[in-house]
This record gives structure tokens, sequence and C-alpha cells, in this order.
């Protein structure tokens, strides 16, 4: 049965009661990681999660409140004296950047007394955590940058949905979007489990989009600081909250 921990589940914006995104999937004996915002290391032990269980990191995509916690994670295990692997997945235009970083800031891979895995995200194909496999879906949300990024031809603007299946379940994350059609792309044919952001886009969107493509549980999260959700056009949509845990 899979498991979801919700540890982080605020906007790009710092609350104080929420720490930005991560969320742990938890299936067929391994823990994955989804995103690891800033602060993610605390956030996973404040809600009673050792971040030594931990399997694989997936990140999405670059922006801080998503990819800023990482160094530290690592950090982290190296100071809980992890042995097991990491495996970690990120974009593929980060791969040389997370070298340097680990460098820089004096975690040699070579002292880390773990074996760290860096891979990069196969875009629109498939990859697997143990008995888990995750599609990468391209999605559209770094066009919003689309104005300067001919001015950082290094740059290819990676921004992943992932499509994860355990068994005969299915959960959609579409982590940061761009619009109603990234959505779309990712609910056809529902699923179990649907976590979806909505600074981005609108509620009417999601009500939309699973009208049609049903799935047995949505989740709503990245929700903006002064954006008031009526829980009345809730409905049995579920608000993510911080430490909130989810099984199906």
């Amino acid at each position: 049965m899979p498991t979801l921990l919700f540890a982080g589940t605020s906007s790009g914006y710092v609350v104080p009661d929420k720490n930005p995104t991560c969320i742990v999937y938890s299936a067929g004996g391994s823990n994955i990681l989804l995103d690891c915002g800033d602060g993610t290391a605390r956030s996973l032990v404040q809600h009673s999660f050792d971040p030594n269980d931990l399997d694989a990191v997936v990140i999405t995509h670059m922006h801080p409140d998503h990819a800023g916690g990482m160094m530290f994670i690592i950090q982290t295990l190296h100071l809980l004296k992890r042995e097991k692997p990491l495996l970690l997945f990120i974009p593929s235009e980060t791969l040389r950047f997370c070298e340097y970083c680990l460098n820089h800031h004096y975690m040699f891979k070579e002292t880390l007394g773990f074996d760290l895995r860096i891979m990069a995200i196969p875009s629109g194909e498939s990859f697997s955590v143990g008995e888990v496999g995750i599609h990468a879906r391209p999605n559209r949300h770094m066009t919003i940058h689309s104005d300067v990024m001919e001015n950082h031809r290094n740059l290819l603007g990676e921004s992943f949905s992932l499509d994860i299946r355990y068994g005969r379940t299915r959960t959609v994350y579409t982590s940061d979007i761009l619009d109603y059609a990234d959505l779309v792309a990712m609910t056809f044919g529902g699923g179990d489990v649907l976590i979806t952001e909505i600074a981005h886009i609108e509620l009417d969107n999601v009500l939309s989009s699973v009208e049609k493509h049903p799935f047995g549980k949505v989740i709503i999260t990245h929700v903006l600081p002064d954006k008031d959700l009526d829980p009345a056009r809730l409905g049995a949509f579920i608000k993510a909250v911080d430490g909130m845990k989810v099984e199906f």
C-alpha cells in the first residue's frame, strides 16, 4: 500500500506555518523524496521521518522552493554516517552544476561515506526505484523565464511532472506547471491520487480536469498565501498541510 508524507506544502513564498515543497512517496520498501525545497532535512525530521531511510530523491525543476535543500540533505546523510547508496535524479542541465556545488560545499563524493548516484531525469521516459516506476513528463513551467532564456543558452528550461506507478496504483504529481494544458496532459486516464499545485492554475482548472478523468483522491498543494480556498468549493478535494499522511 503506497503512502505519502507531505513534509512541506508551501508555495514559493515564506510563511510561518509551512515548509517548502517536499513529499515522501513510500511503496514496495522504497522511500522516494519528491522535490527537496529549502529546509527539507528539518522538515523530514520535524515530521518524524528519518532522512537516512530515503532511497531516492527526484527533483522536478531547479527553483529553490523545489531544490534549495538538496545540498543540506546530502550533508545530513553524511553526518548520519549513511552507508547505502542514494539515487539522485535531477534535470540533465543540472548535472555539472550539482557536481560543482558538491565540491564547492566541500562535500567531496570520495569522502561522503556513501555512494551518491547522480542521474539525469530521462525526459519523456520512465525510470524505476525498486518496484516503483516513474514516468517523467516535461511540462512548460520554465517558459515563464522565456524573455531572458536566450541570454542563458546553457539552460534547457527543464521541468517535469511525474506519473508514479506501483502495482496497479497510479499517482500523478504535477509539481509546478504552466497552465491548464499541462494539467490535462497529466490527468488523462485518471488514477488513484492526483497531487496538484494551484499557484499557477486555478481550482476551477482542477475541477474541470478531474470531472473528465477522475482520481480517487485529489490533493491540493502549493497554495499562494493570499489565496483563500472556500471549503464548499474544495468539496472532496484535500488541502495539503505539513505533516499530513495519506495511504491508498
